[in-house]
């Protein structure tokens, strides 16, 4: 009984600890959320009224000013209009007494000068200035005859003072300008009226080139940022022109937040007394939970380091223990994975080194995962975690003096720089590191059943002895194919002496036969240079020599050759279309193989007539000018190509079912050599073809 009082106990003094946290935790974000609120609702309502304040203190030094500044405008009209100031005649003790008694009117003026036009000094109230000139001031050579003017605050041509000058012109009674009247305003009076703003503000006065004309300043000189401050410009003086002055109006920020950062210094001192309580509290309930914390937090750091064995001991029967518990759990299922994950890995691991192709996988992000012992010893390298392929595939960084070679290691390459994963690569590259060899390279991506990119995997297989097989045999077939050419061409030529007669009349029935005897030796001598052209692809020596011509020639050339070849054929309609900005273009090419693969396909066309049927059959051209190149196309209206073989048209001696019943001596090398010949120029060859319908043959050409 007594131990489940003292259960209840504890448990209620747990839920007792945590409630009061919770709301010691409350009250201390609550006071410092009002107090944080209330100093930013504080501060704004600051700033609007200082800068109200400002403002209106502003505008009204502003118009005091426009006040002044248009009163003393009356002050030198008054004066313009004097008829003693304004008579050429009178006496210059005359003038003199009229401008010492204006000193004592007026009473803002400490002189006044009357000038002539060239600003000679003719009368004036300082005895000091008759007889000088001003007529080379800024001020003076800016006059405009007609109006009064007022500058900023200038030193005095007389004295090293600085005045604020007001001028006017004088005229006699036929208004005839003959002088000028101008004034020296002391700036005391700016100084006097600045000095009526209010107490706790600095106020200056400057024209807007930054010189400063009046000031009024009782704080020390700080950084702009530290004050608050107001700015306005002078619009002119109540229809007057007038300077263009701007009034600052500033009080530190120091002051105009004094009342704000009273509140927020009782705040701070409210928040460290509750920080306190906070602490005291804190402290008591922590004590409490410190100790399974950190049995928690060393097991849980046992388990990262991969002792999945490790068991958390904590035997409280609160939250703590039922985290432990369950992280027991969680590592005894972890560990049961690990182990299965071990024993998939050594199988997968003996397959991988089951086979003879050397083999190495990727992550997505390029780095070696996996690699078996052939791949190994083919490229004598043992691939650490972080390379890539860039540093395992050696072969990259040789240069090879083979074209396809060439552009097969470009290929590999531009697919490790690229982000693109999911083109799969199939080819043969030959390598000279470490050694000379002919590999064949199969890629592909590996992607879960989500589509989730993995990696890649890459698949070396040596067969340097297989291709070394097949080039004996290629140099058996180059070397027959030689042999063979030479008695069929001799054979030819005898035939066709015999059909034209060069040995003697023959009978029609004998010039048949002559002739297909004729056609059957071309075709051999045709098939013989297929062989030869096939030879020397399987040696990578295929030799390509562009040159440059017109386009248009070579199509005649090729298309009077095959017009009279099958001009015996009446279902045969051979047509040449001659598109202007393209027929007469000039390419880079080599003719020979371009007339070859023409002429392939141009036979073809021919062979896959449809029976008892007229082939239309045009060859087209096409001008490309953002690819620089030109498209030659055959059209047809023949058999056309099923849609399960239009995948293998261009694969070495393959030919589909239907081409093989309509012409049975075929060997399916013509268009392999065609696509070969383009890829190894940099060009491409497509087709588009609908079963009995026809089909139409495309290739590029570059441009000049």
């Amino acid at each position: 009984m007594a131990l489940w009082n003292f259960n209840s106990l504890t448990s209620r003094l747990k839920v007792k600890t945590k409630f009061i946290l919770i709301l010691i935790l409350v009250a201390y974000s609550s006071i410092f959320l009002v107090g944080a609120a209330s100093y930013l609702v504080g501060r704004n309502i600051i700033n609007d009224r200082v800068n109200f304040e400002l403002e209106f203190t502003t505008e009204t030094i502003m118009a005091d000013i426009n006040h002044l500044i248009y009163d003393r405008f009356g002050d030198l009209e008054i004066l313009q209009g004097d008829l003693i100031l304004s008579d050429p005649e009178a006496l210059e003790e005359e003038k003199t007494e009229v401008l010492r008694q204006s000193l004592i009117t007026f009473g803002w003026y400490d002189n006044f000068y009357l000038t002539d036009l060239e600003g000679n000094v003719l009368s004036s109230s300082n005895t000091m200035a008759l007889d000088q000139n001003v007529g080379n001031e800024a001020w003076f050579t800016d006059l405009e005859y007609g109006e009064v003017s007022v500058t900023d605050a200038i030193e005095s041509p007389f004295s090293e003072q600085e005045y604020i000058i007001f001028s006017n012109t004088l005229s006699d009674s036929d208004n005839n300008v003959f002088g000028f009247i101008f004034a020296e305003f002391s700036l005391d009076v700016m100084d006097d009226l600045l000095s009526a703003s209010p107490d706790d503000v600095d106020v200056f006065l400057s024209s807007q080139d930054g010189t400063l004309i009046a000031e009024k300043r009782i704080h020390e000189e700080a950084a702009p940022n530290s004050y608050i401050s107001q700015r306005l410009e002078s619009e002119g003086y109540f229809g007057f022109n007038g300077n263009d002055w701007e009034l600052l109006v500033q009080i530190p920020r120091a002051i105009a937040y004094a009342p704000l950062n009273e509140f927020a210094l009782l705040l701070w001192f409210s928040v460290l007394v509750v920080s306190v309580e906070v602490i005291l509290l804190g402290g008591i309930s922590a004590s409490r939970l410190v100790k399974p914390i950190q049995i928690l937090t060393e097991g849980v750091g046992k388990i990262e380091k991969g002792n999945l064995d490790h068991k958390i001991r904590v035997d409280t029967k609160d939250e703590f223990g039922f985290l432990a518990e369950n992280f027991n759990k969680m590592t005894e299922t972890l560990s049961e994975k690990n182990r299965n994950l071990l024993a998939e890995k050594g199988k997968y691991k003996s397959i991988l080194e089951s086979t003879d192709e050397g083999i190495v996988l990727f992550d997505s992000t390029h780095h070696v995962i996996a690699f078996n012992q052939p791949f190994k010893k083919m490229f004598n390298h043992d691939p650490l975690p972080n390379e890539g392929p860039q540093d395992i595939f050696s072969f990259l960084k040789t240069k090879s003096d083979n074209p396809l070679n060439k552009l097969r290691l470009l290929k590999i390459q531009s697919l490790i720089d690229s982000k693109d994963f999911k083109e799969n690569i199939e080819m043969e590259i030959t390598v000279n590191e470490p050694s000379y060899r002919i590999l064949y390279l199969y890629s592909r991506p590996v992607v879960t059943d989500e589509g989730q990119l993995l990696g890649r995997i890459w698949s070396f297989s040596d067969v340097t002895e297989k291709r070394e097989a097949e080039k004996s045999k290629d140099e058996f077939i180059r070397l027959a194919s030689h042999k063979l050419r030479t008695p069929l061409t001799a054979i030819n030529w005898s035939v066709q002496m015999m059909v034209d007669n060069g040995f003697g009349s023959v009978n029609e029935d004998q010039k048949v036969a002559l002739k297909q005897i004729s056609m059957n030796a071309e075709r051999l001598n045709s098939l013989a240079g297929i062989l030869l052209d096939v030879a020397e692809i399987s040696e990578n020596t295929l030799t390509v020599n562009p040159e440059e011509f017109v386009l248009g020639d070579l199509l005649q050339r090729v298309y009077e050759k095959n017009l009279h070849k099958y001009s015996g054929n009446e279902h045969y309609d051979l047509q040449l279309e001659k598109t202007e900005d393209a027929f007469n273009q000039k390419v880079k090419a080599d003719p020979k193989k371009v007339e070859k693969i023409l002429s392939t396909l141009l036979s073809n066309s021919y062979v896959y007539s449809k029976a008892g049927e007229v082939n239309h059959v045009q060859v087209r051209t096409k001008l490309d000018l953002n690819l620089k190149k030109i498209i030659l196309s055959v059209h047809d209206t023949g058999i056309g190509i099923s849609k399960q073989d239009q995948a293998n048209v261009f694969k070495k001696f393959y030919r589909g079912e239907r081409a093989m019943l309509n012409f049975t001596e075929g060997v399916g090398l013509e268009l392999f050599l065609a696509k070969t010949i383009l890829d190894s120029s940099r060009e491409k060859i497509w087709f588009e073809s609908e079963e009995d319908k026809g089909s139409a043959f495309y290739f590029t050409i570059s441009l000049v």
